[in-house]
């Protein structure tokens, strides 16, 4: 309908890092756009050569979006682990979940070279809650966070990346790819135990994180991934207006990031029934506060 709000949703942008990942490349996909939401590692502050470029980039990336009339939000992921307070959104009317997707898995990732450390730290903490913690999307998040900033200052003292924390670099090493492979296969199933101990009435979740971008359905849920602009992954954009959310393909024109106007995959959600015992108000006349 003309005049609902839009939102653009973008995943693992890892602004900062060398290469054609820009603010200015980026800026044309929330053209027309009222809200900009990316879904974790936004920026890149866990590899030290790009901590700097990361952090000037946040800057960049609020001044384009201010100029540009678009709100703006970030969802801190394990890449940039507390840039930002906000570590998942729901939308909908709760219906719809946005997290990056680190709090999935208790390494982070089951490559990074710090598995071992993470996977006990986290079984120790979640020995130590309380069921109503364990249940909690707060208490899950806040732990994922925590993992992942330890994980990002495990990286050596002499600034170098010991490069397999990196998916692209986990790639090149056949135990690696056995272990991304199987964490791919494993994310529906991971997302459908988190949602249903923590927020059992959402119906889509909208992730990243992973670098694979798809469409799962999983006991009825929704799971869309929206991929990185890094590699290995094609990025993928959800885009969210009235009580519609689709998902569409992002091409590299040669100079900037293009929104292919043809969804992949659209889900229309009905509007919220009111209470049996209730009676809505008419739409034309304002609720008394």
């Amino acid at each position: 309908m003309p005049g609902q709000a839009r939102t653009l949703i973008l995943s693992d942008t890892h602004l900062g890092r060398p290469g054609r990942v820009t603010v200015a490349a980026l800026r044309p996909l929330w053209q027309g756009f009222d809200h900009l939401i990316i879904n974790g590692d936004a920026v890149e502050l866990q590899m030290p050569s790009c901590r700097a470029a990361g952090a000037r980039a946040v800057d960049t990336l609020q001044d384009a979006a201010d100029r540009d009339g678009v709100a703006l939000t970030l969802i801190s992921g394990n890449h940039d682990a507390y840039l930002s307070d906000l570590r998942y959104l729901y939308l909908l009317e709760g219906r719809v979940l946005l997290t990056h997707g680190d709090v999935l898995h208790p390494t982070i990732v089951p490559w990074t070279s710090h598995a071992t450390v993470l996977a006990e730290q986290h079984a120790e903490a979640m020995a130590r809650a309380t069921p109503t913690q364990r249940g909690c999307m707060d208490f899950r998040h806040d732990l994922s966070q925590r993992l992942s900033y330890r994980e990002r200052m495990g990286i050596r003292a002499d600034g170098k990346d010991p490069g397999l924390n990196k998916l692209h670099n986990a790639l090149l090493h056949p135990i690696k790819v056995a272990q991304v492979l199987a964490y791919w296969r494993s994310i529906p199933a991971l997302v459908h135990r988190l949602v249903e101990q923590c927020a059992p009435g959402v119906e889509m979740v909208v992730l990243g994180h992973t670098h694979r971008q798809g469409v799962w359905n999983k006991h009825g849920r929704s799971i869309l991934n929206c991929g990185s602009f890094d590699r290995p992954g094609r990025p993928r954009a959800v885009v969210v207006e009235g009580r519609t959310v689709s998902m569409h393909r992002i091409k590299w024109s040669g100079q900037a990031f293009q929104r292919m106007e043809k969804p992949v995959y659209v889900q229309r959600f009905t509007p919220p029934q009111p209470a049996a015992n209730t009676v809505a108000a008419p739409e034309h006349e304002p609720i008394a506060a």
